[in-house]
């Protein structure tokens, strides 16, 4: 299914002329419309291939599809879905992130940088979007004997984000 998911994302890419970051969750392939955040195009992605899922936020669908995730890097491939929720949950905003892991650009004993496909209020380092929306860009997961650990968003944000972060095969 990992396979099946990144032609979505390329069928997404071709069709990609209004593309936003929203909360709104607008997806219309149609119409080349995609106004939506992280959990709505990985919820479309999933959707596609045939993995429902019940939840409509970061975290919800983290602890979701928690109970089949992973957490060593070296198991990661492409098309795996990288997820990560905030240890405490806004009101507004935020709630954790949703990538789909595209390739592994380089590791060192303390980290791995990856190529992702999201949807974001930021752009990521070598970044394909200047500003919101879908995009494809590179991030760095911090590892621990081989199990994530935490992150940092680009070089521009580097603050360190340590929290839980897994892998998803769908």
């Amino acid at each position: 299914m990992k396979h099946r998911i990144l032609d979505y994302i390329n069928e997404v890419l071709i069709n990609l002329e209004i593309n936003e970051f929203s909360t709104a969750n607008i997806i219309d392939i149609q119409n080349k419309t995609f106004k939506t955040n992280c959990s709505g195009i990985i919820k479309y992605l999933l959707n596609k291939c045939d993995r429902k899922l019940a939840s409509s936020k970061a975290y919800e669908i983290f602890e979701e599809l928690k109970p089949i995730a992973f957490s060593t890097v070296d198991s990661l491939r492409p098309g795996d879905i990288i997820m990560w929720r905030k240890n405490n949950i806004p009101q507004k905003g935020s709630t954790g992130h949703l990538a789909v892991f595209l390739e592994e650009i380089s590791k060192d004993k303390d980290s791995i940088t990856v190529k992702v496909f999201d949807s974001s209020k930021r752009p990521h380092d070598n970044d394909s979007r200047s500003s919101s929306g879908i995009g494809i860009g590179c991030m760095r997961i911090l590892t621990e004997e081989g199990r994530a650990t935490g992150f940092i968003w680009s070089k521009v944000e580097k603050k360190t984000k340590f929290t839980e972060i897994l892998f998803v095969t769908p």
